[in-house]
């Protein structure tokens, strides 16, 4: 369970991101059951706890696409740190404007500022534990 290091063997590092996608998924699926009388939330973390445990997006298809065309993972530690540093600086303001359409749609202005500066601020501090790490 414990996150892999930026030396690690790309493969290991993705069958890591596998096991979370595999664990956030039943999470998901299981606070969908949870809130089953609560309107139509439940749809929404039932859905993606379905896609969390499906072999077809995320880190397996990687791994396949990686057996077929070995050259798709990077081993170079120095382009994996510059393309993990760029994608986590386009992850903030992405994470951001979702929350604030997503506050939109379910609860007005207030709610925008609320998720959105909650969503853009958890984003903000996993980059910057990643950055730090290195």
């Amino acid at each position: 369970m414990r996150m892999p290091t930026s030396s690690t063997d790309p493969r290991e590092a993705l069958a890591w991101v596998r096991r979370m996608e595999i664990l956030t998924g039943l999470v998901a699926l299981a606070a969908g059951v949870v809130l089953w009388g609560e309107g139509w939330w439940h749809w929404i973390l039932i859905g993606t706890g379905l896609l969390g445990l499906s072999p077809w997006p995320g880190a397996r298809a990687i791994l396949r696409r990686a057996e077929r065309k070995p050259g798709v993972l990077v081993d170079d530690a120095g382009r994996r740190r510059a393309r993990g540093r760029r994608a986590v600086l386009a992850q903030v303001p992405i994470y951001a404007v979702v929350g604030v359409v997503l506050g939109l749609l379910i609860g007005g202005v207030g709610a925008a500022i609320v998720i959105g500066g909650l969503m853009g601020a958890s984003a903000a501090l996993g980059a910057w534990v990643f950055l730090r790490r290195g």
